[in-house]
């Protein structure tokens, strides 16, 4: 087990923790208290917005409504393959997904996730969304991704 990654919400940390799953911990001064422990495979990266909880590894997509951080219930999931690094903007997830790229899910309703959108580059390691813009890291640097419709990419600069 070893932590990749943290978000923070609302007073409490998500770990990403490989193949140890997704931790939950309360966040109170100078004290963490773990408080659940989510069952998914091979943990890379956690992205949180709102009421929701992304977790990015090796079966995709994992959706959790985090209402009650404490007792997170998995809602929807899509199966992307590997998956490097998610981030979670409104009713979309920007997901690195290594070879394959950059992949736009719509996830209004977690239950009938759908990908919008693809962006190939040669790898997708991280990215960043702001706006109308992802910032995207690949084996060519970084790259910005113009977003104004996620249906429709298309890169804006480096």
């Amino acid at each position: 087990e070893y932590a990749v990654d943290v978000s923070y919400h609302n007073d409490y940390l998500y770990v990403a923790d490989g193949d140890g799953g997704t931790l939950v911990y309360r966040v109170e001064a100078d004290k963490l208290t773990s408080v659940a422990t989510l069952d998914t495979a091979n943990t890379r990266c956690v992205a949180t917005d709102g009421n929701v909880l992304g977790v990015a590894g090796s079966a995709g997509l994992i959706l959790f409504d985090i209402q009650n951080p404490e007792s997170p219930v998995k809602v929807g999931s899509y199966d992307t393959g590997y998956a490097e690094r998610v981030a979670l903007a409104e009713d979309y997830a920007y997901m690195a997904e290594g070879v394959r790229g950059l992949s736009i899910l719509n996830i209004a309703d977690p239950e009938s996730i759908y990908t919008v959108s693809r962006f190939d580059n040669p790898f997708a390691l991280d990215v960043a969304v702001v706006g109308e813009h992802a910032y995207l890291v690949d084996a060519k640097g970084l790259r910005i991704i113009e977003i104004v419709v996620p249906e429709w990419v298309v890169e804006g600069g480096r």
